[in-house]
């Protein structure tokens, strides 16, 4: 969404864990046909590639091993009022820790659907990424796997500070889900929450409900997947006819699928490290804003 007309925070920054990193992180690369301008170490010596991109200032691809398993994510939010943020999450009752020296909050991930989330004031500054080419595509979307909407919802409204939206099925091309969106602040449209439906029926592998499964069996509620964007198509398979075999060897979908926004064609989890990539486009005249489709009762 362009800025100032989502919520009260935006994402400027995601670190995503994931497993065989080489293989994993190539692939990555291959999908969304754009190299990581960083490769280098976190500060506790697991291997990391960087992205950077006009809205989320960054995107960390790591290593998963030891304590950090495949799926782990952490979401920065940069907000002007972090109080407000732990004072809402404070009043369901659930604990958030605040760093007296800097003001920024972390909330837990087994409070926030499996990923860790962090509040700050400001955006992060990575000295000279101003240098490196910006991802194109745009991550626009990030939703997460829950069990229960209903369970998940309240702590995501505290978070974000707004109520959401109930979203249409008919934005899901396979009517598997019953999904709630939140519109956010910044160049990410939307940040969402799915939970499989009791009637989703058989699941076909290249679909997002089998996606869903794999994350739940083998890391429960956590980070779904990461959409983005491809700005000026007329047919996501412009992009597709550019990747290398490997590239399109991931995208599990014989050709991209049409759903309410445009269309899009996505990984299979197992083979990007443990969370689904979305390479999607819209249809021309399409904003962004999922309050047009509200489903709320």
């Amino acid at each position: 969404m362009p800025y100032g007309v989502g919520g009260v925070v935006e994402p400027v920054g995601l670190t995503i864990a994931v497993d065989d990193w080489a293989k994993s992180t190539r692939r990555w690369e291959a999908i969304l046909n754009e190299k990581a301008p960083i490769t280098d170490l976190t500060p506790d010596g697991r291997k990391r590639k960087r992205f950077f991109s006009n809205g989320i200032v960054y995107m960390d691809l790591i290593e998963a091993e030891h304590e950090v398993r495949a799926g782990d994510s952490e979401l920065v939010l940069r907000t002007d009022d972090v109080g407000a943020r732990v004072d809402a999450i404070r009043a369901l009752g659930v604990p958030i820790e605040v760093d007296p020296a800097t003001g920024d909050a972390r909330l837990s991930a087994k409070y926030a659907s499996g990923t860790d989330i962090v509040f700050t004031t400001k955006r992060p500054n990575i000295v000279g990424s101003e240098k490196f080419w910006k991802l194109n595509p745009l991550p626009y979307v990030f939703d997460y796997s829950v069990k229960s909407l209903s369970e998940s919802v309240p702590i995501w409204q505290a978070i974000l500070g707004l109520k959401g939206i109930n979203t249409p099925e008919e934005t899901d091309s396979a009517r598997q889900f019953k999904m709630h969106h939140f519109l956010v602040d910044g160049e990410t449209h939307a940040i969402g929450l799915m939970q499989l439906r009791d009637d989703a029926g058989f699941i076909k592998r290249d679909s997002q409900g089998a996606c869903h499964e794999y994350i739940m069996n083998t890391h429960g509620e956590g980070l779904l997947c990461v959409g983005f964007l491809y700005k000026g198509l007329s047919d996501l398979n412009e992009h597709i006819s550019r990747l290398s075999d490997e590239g399109r060897e991931q995208l599990i979908c014989e050709a991209p699928r049409s759903y309410l926004m445009g269309e899009n064609n996505i990984s299979h989890p197992a083979t990007t490290g443990g969370i689904e990539v979305i390479v999607a486009r819209h249809y021309e005249g399409w904003t962004g804003d999922l309050n047009a489709f509200n489903d709320n009762p």
